[in-house]
């Protein structure tokens, strides 16, 4: 095993962390690509598929397989950019992103140097209960607050829109994400969460979240739908809960074309907070979702123009020479 690693570092050599990282990456419980989630898309994509998509007369297995990889969806020319663009910012991205992004953990250090805690309190299980709550719903609503901000700001919207450019969507097109985008929702994010702790930890100095491999344990439901989010396979939660939590269907009607899609569910978990920022949609059943950019076909008909044309499109926001758009999603006039 040594000897392998020490050939595959001569090889690589500088490029061996970042790929290491993303190979062990799979064994992460953080990562959606792991073992467990995938099984879990794999065996949700199966009750589907047992219990509204089978055609009559077929043959289960043969018909799942193709349900599960459709080959319109898997050989679209969209999905083949979406393998090349994870495999090129997983690899090369990856390090880059962990170092410069703002973890929750830091930003409660200096804030805890800032404004100290008394060191008379105490904490129990119910400190561990409260700070693992709070650090999930910081999280979460640092995402949704930075997605509603892509959507919105015309400059972050340049770099936000090559998410939204795939034409279909496989578990892979998540990654589908410019690296700037991802940076500043790690900010947000990190922002966010370092302030909730920090807040939590001057009740409860010796509180720590709840978490399973380094993934806060109210985020476990979560993952066992993540992949069905970016994929065919059409999960809904019902009237009741999809105001509460964000569907897979949700997410899929998020990058929909159609009007009644356009700046919607811009959730992560939870859609609470769409309810509270008059943005959310519920599908009444399930829809035909027709997925890109309005008015626009293959914007980045490249990897490299995925990552190279964004700044192109962000500075002629930024200096005001592009069409003006009320909604970044709409057809220009």
């Amino acid at each position: 095993m040594h000897g392998l690693a020490d050939t595959a570092r001569q090889f690589l050599g500088a490029y061996y962390p970042p790929a290491r990282d993303f190979f062990w990456s799979i064994f992460a419980l953080t990562e959606r690509t792991t073992a467990v989630w995938i099984a879990c898309y794999a065996l949700l994509t199966l009750l589907v598929y047992a219990r509204n998509e089978r055609k009559p007369g077929e043959k289960f297995l043969a018909g799942f397989r193709r349900y599960l990889f459709p080959k319109e969806v898997y050989a679209h020319p969209s999905a083949r950019a979406d393998f090349v663009y994870f495999a090129v910012e997983k690899i090369l991205f990856f390090a880059a992103l962990e170092t410069l992004a703002v973890s929750g953990d830091l930003v409660t250090v200096r804030l805890l140097q800032w404004f100290p805690v008394p060191s008379t309190l105490a904490g129990g299980w119910w400190a561990t209960a409260l700070m693992t709550l709070a650090a999930f719903l910081a999280f979460d609503l640092g995402a949704f607050v930075w997605h509603f901000l892509t959507h919105r700001v015309q400059v972050l919207w340049a770099f936000h829109r090559v998410h939204h450019s795939a034409e279909v969507l496989t578990p892979i097109s998540n990654y589908r994400e410019h690296p700037v985008d991802s940076l500043g929702r790690a900010l947000v994010q990190g922002a966010s969460v370092g302030a909730a702790q920090a807040a939590v930890l001057h009740l409860a100095p010796w509180a720590r979240p709840l978490e399973v491999c380094g993934l806060n344990a109210v985020y476990l439901p979560f993952f066992v739908f993540s992949n069905a989010r970016h994929s065919h396979v059409w999960v809904g939660f019902g009237r009741f809960w999809s105001h509460v939590f964000n569907s897979p269907a949700q997410h899929q009607c998020h990058h929909g074309t159609a009007p009644e899609h356009i700046d919607v569910n811009y959730g992560l978990v939870l859609s609470l907070w769409d309810w509270l920022a008059g943005t959310l949609y519920v599908p009444q059943g399930k829809e035909e979702v027709r997925y890109g950019l309005v008015g626009e076909q293959q914007p980045f008909p490249t990897v490299l123009s995925m990552y190279v044309r964004p700044f192109h499109d962000a500075w002629l926001r930024l200096t005001k020479r592009a069409a003006h758009e009320r909604y970044p999603l709409s057809v220009a006039p």
